[in-house]
């Protein structure tokens, strides 16, 4: 197995890596040595490196059969419950969330997707966003004044994260098929991206 090997696996540069390189030392706009250049360099990936991925794997692995076991002790078995049972449907089930821009997007549970991409300053857009987490006029309007405000933005966020334990305690009315820390992160996340955190 290459993780119990003591020599590193790399791969050198390619020649043009290495001259468009030198090309922008020459122009000083990466960081350098004065009066040097590289001439040959490599990605490496290190014995220690492979053994966390190999060790993570392991992991997940064994997370996934102990959460198949804990649904059902005969999952796994000739015979034994299959994807089609909700319970084991459920336990199968992974949740990957791509995170781009200044902001985060907020997406969980089983089959929801969401999309909220609001620009910086555009209140029209924060407040839609908003009232697609919340249904209480209220918090929505408490919400779009606490991030239009003139506060300094540690002001601003722990009035929301003040507002998400409301959320999160149940005292805040919620649009449908989203959960109260999904409301409550997106939130932040919202202001995040109006503010451009």
């Amino acid at each position: 197995m290459l993780a119990a090997k003591e020599e590193q696996l790399g791969e050198p540069w390619n020649g043009y890596a290495l001259s468009r390189y030198n090309s922008l030392v020459e122009q000083q706009k990466v960081p350098r040595f004065v009066m040097m250049g590289v001439y040959s360099a490599r990605k490496v990936v290190t014995p220690a490196m492979l053994r966390g991925i190999a060790e993570s794997i392991r992991t997940q692995a064994l997370e996934l059969a102990l959460d198949l076991q804990a649904v059902d002790p005969h999952a796994g078995e000739v015979g034994g419950p299959t994807r089609e049972d909700p319970d084991i449907h459920r336990a199968l089930t992974v949740n990957i969330n791509h995170i781009y821009g200044d902001g985060a997007n907020v997406a969980q549970g089983t089959g929801i997707t969401q999309t909220a991409v609001v620009a910086k300053g555009d209140i029209v857009g924060l407040t839609g966003a908003i009232s697609r987490l919340l249904t209480d006029q209220k918090a929505i309007g408490e919400a779009v004044a606490v991030i239009t405000s003139d506060g300094s933005d540690t002001e601003k966020r722990s009035k929301l994260e003040r507002l998400g334990g409301a959320i999160k305690s149940g005292s805040v009315a919620l649009a449908a098929g989203v959960t109260s820390d999904m409301a409550a992160t997106g939130l932040i996340a919202l202001a995040g991206q109006f503010l451009g955190w």
